[in-house]
Order: C-alpha cells, then sequence, then structure tokens
C-alpha cells in the first residue's frame, strides 16, 4: 500500500509539473507585438508579457461541503501574448488564479473589449484606442466581477525568446519605460503620436 502511494505521488508531481509547463507554453503562444519606446522608435516581439499590475480581489469559489465562498486576495495581472489576461496571486486560502479582461467604461457600465479588438494601448496602459472607434477611451483590468475593476497600474513589456528545437522560452529584458503597443506597427505610430498629444 506505501508502495502505491507513493508512485501516486510521484505521479500526480510530475503530472502538475507538466501541466504548468503547458500552461506557460499556452499563454506564451507566438504573436507578434509591435511597441514604441521613449525615443519613437518601433519595434516587435514575437514573445512577451504585458505586466498591468498588482491588484486587491475578491472572488467566489466553490468548495467542497461549502459551496460558494468569497476569497479576498491580490493578484498580478498580466496580458500574454497567448492573447488572454492572466492573473496569478494568494488569497485567504492559498494560490490564487483569476480570470481578466480589458474593459473600457460605458453608459456608466463596464463593457469588456477583447486584446484583439483594441487598435493601440498607450498612456501608461490607462488609455485605449478601439479599432471599431475613433475614441480615445480609459482602459481597466476587470477581473472576474465589476468590484474588481482597476485601471492598469504598470505597463511594462516582458520580452522572451523562443527556442526553435527544444520550444523553451528565455526571459530577454524588460522595456520600460513603454509609450505604447499595437498589433500592426500603424497602430504602434499612431499610439506614439497620441502619446505626444496628451
Amino acid at each position: 500500500m506505501k508502495k502505491f502511494i507513493f508512485v501516486f505521488t510521484v505521479l500526480l508531481a510530475f503530472t502538475a509539473i507538466y501541466s504548468q509547463d503547458d500552461l506557460k507554453q499556452r499563454s506564451m503562444m507566438k504573436k507578434t507585438i509591435f511597441y514604441v519606446t521613449s525615443d519613437g522608435k518601433t519595434a516587435s516581439a514575437d514573445y512577451w508579457q504585458l505586466s498591468l499590475g498588482n491588484f486587491d480581489v475578491r472572488v467566489q469559489r466553490k468548495y467542497p461541503g461549502e459551496g460558494m465562498v468569497s476569497i479576498d486576495g491580490s493578484v498580478n495581472a498580466a496580458l500574454m501574448s497567448g492573447g488572454y489576461i492572466e492573473g496569478n496571486g494568494f488569497g485567504d486560502r492559498g494560490k490564487l488564479m483569476a480570470m481578466a479582461d480589458f474593459a473600457v467604461k460605458r453608459d456608466g457600465k463596464y463593457e469588456i473589449v477583447r486584446a484583439d479588438s483594441i487598435d493601440f494601448i498607450f498612456y501608461g496602459g490607462t488609455k485605449a484606442k478601439l479599432k471599431d472607434s475613433d475614441q480615445i477611451e480609459d482602459l481597466f483590468v476587470h477581473i472576474e466581477d465589476p468590484y474588481n475593476t482597476y485601471q492598469p497600474k504598470k505597463f511594462i513589456l516582458g520580452i522572451y525568446s523562443g527556442n526553435k528545437n527544444t520550444g523553451e522560452l528565455t526571459f530577454m529584458r524588460d522595456v520600460s519605460p513603454l509609450i505604447g503597443i499595437s498589433f500592426t506597427t500603424e497602430g504602434a505610430q499612431k499610439a506614439y503620436k497620441a502619446a505626444l498629444a496628451e
């Protein structure tokens, strides 16, 4: 019986390790982003994460025998090159992973917007122009509930390089100060012009 428990524990550990590696690879899928530095130069990165800041949250989680429970904690939010915002941190019951989205405020309500619907982001990550709008709008990070909605506190682009043979990703550098980002070169140039106009 002890041998069975040992083997089961080892298998569980390997499963957890491989799951984390798989999650990292999914969050770091290749998607080119164009960014503008303070000198007005545009560059690009294929593997990256955009740090948005650490936020206090209250989220609902289901626990066996307890039903839905309110969890208080804090998470670091980052837009990953996989195309979604990842929120990892700790709550009053241990590790906490939260889902997050970008949002804009219209008619007094937060409206979720997909990252690929944004033309460009600038002004410390707090302002954006959507592709279907001519207006510059305030940008927010919406973490599962309108109660957990904040403007970005950070705007730092972490750049990674991918090994073609092994598929491993290696952190290269942070880009800061960062003027603006976009998924197109034209959008990045517009972000720079918008930043100069602010």
